[in-house]
């Protein structure tokens, strides 16, 4: 876990980032829109209390401990589908029968991704994880927004954890639809 300082920093976006992030929307062909981020503006600064945060995502091997442990199923797994990236169409698909355990639709497996972070998990997901880590005397929670937004821009006010330029094999991500 890294410690993160108190102290201030820039949340949210300005009008010229809400446009660069408008115009990867439209590049990567996705369905998101402007108005997804209009609750980014205005950037303020925030002031936030120290806290701990995970630096590595939580791996296959991590999340099939914490599912064979306690019985938990995921939000991918209830609705029966999730959306696979194919980088051929350049688009999300969604697949019937893509959870944590079958990451690119049935027929896939996470055997040999075992360190790999886990991928089709929800907010819910995530959120019943860190309870279950916390009931080990783990001191774990998700982060709120803004400490997560502090933690990955920094005080560079970066636009991505990475840097400021988008970068698709940088970040690890998927989108699992309700029904």
């Amino acid at each position: 876990m890294a410690y993160v300082p108190a102290g201030p920093f820039h949340q949210g976006s300005t009008p010229d980032q809400l446009e660069f992030f408008e115009k990867l929307c439209i590049e990567a062909k996705t369905d998101c829109r402007r108005d997804y981020f209009e609750d980014e503006l205005p950037q303020r600064e925030v002031t936030l209390s120290a806290f701990f945060i995970d630096v590595h995502e939580v791996t296959n091997e991590r999340f099939q401990n914490f599912v064979e442990s306690t019985g938990y199923i995921t939000t991918a797994e209830r609705h029966g589908k999730s959306r696979v990236f194919f980088p051929a169409l350049d688009n999300f698909v969604e697949i019937p029968g893509t959870d944590w355990q079958h990451p690119g639709g049935p027929g896939t497996s996470i055997m040999g991704r075992m360190n790999h972070p886990v991928v089709h998990v929800s907010w819910e997901d995530a959120k019943a994880y860190c309870e279950r880590d916390r009931s080990l005397g783990l001191i774990k929670r998700l982060p709120t927004e803004a400490e997560w937004e502090k933690a990955a821009r920094g005080l560079e006010r970066l636009l991505f954890p990475w840097g400021d330029e988008w970068d698709p094999q940088a970040g690890n991500y998927s989108m699992v639809m309700p029904d």
